[in-house]
């Protein structure tokens, strides 16, 4: 009798090494990504949450201290407009972010107190 050779079987086990290692490589790759861009919609949203505590604390300022009125702000990659309603015993202020690099457009509606100097609604 004669024995044969199984050469096949030692190539298709490379070749299944191989593609096991190239999946999991391709799979961390993806994973990296995915973790980069759930990292930077963090910091676009702790940005946003920034700038609406500055912009609440200038409202207040200004209502304290001067006239509050209407205005328009370039501050870093984001433009602010903000428009003031006077509403008898409070103001009503629209305010609009916009950030052309993240593609972002917010608008956002508060309620100032005159006399209290106190934000009664955020919407």
């Amino acid at each position: 009798m004669k024995k044969k050779k199984n050469n096949g079987n030692v190539l298709q086990i490379t070749l299944i090494l191989l593609l096991m290692l190239s999946l999991n490589i391709f799979s961390l790759c993806h994973l990296t990504i995915l973790n980069s861009q759930g990292f930077q919609s963090m910091k676009q949203t702790n940005d946003i949450r920034l700038l609406k505590n500055i912009l609440i604390a200038n409202y207040k300022y200004e209502n304290q201290n001067s006239i509050l009125l209407s205005n328009y702000l370039e501050l870093e990659n984001y433009t602010i407009s903000y428009t003031v309603d006077d509403m008898g015993d409070y103001f009503l202020i629209e305010t609009r972010l916009k950030n052309d690099r993240y593609k972002l457009n917010i608008t956002f509606y508060l309620e100032l107190d005159k006399e209290k100097n106190v934000i009664k609604k955020v919407e």
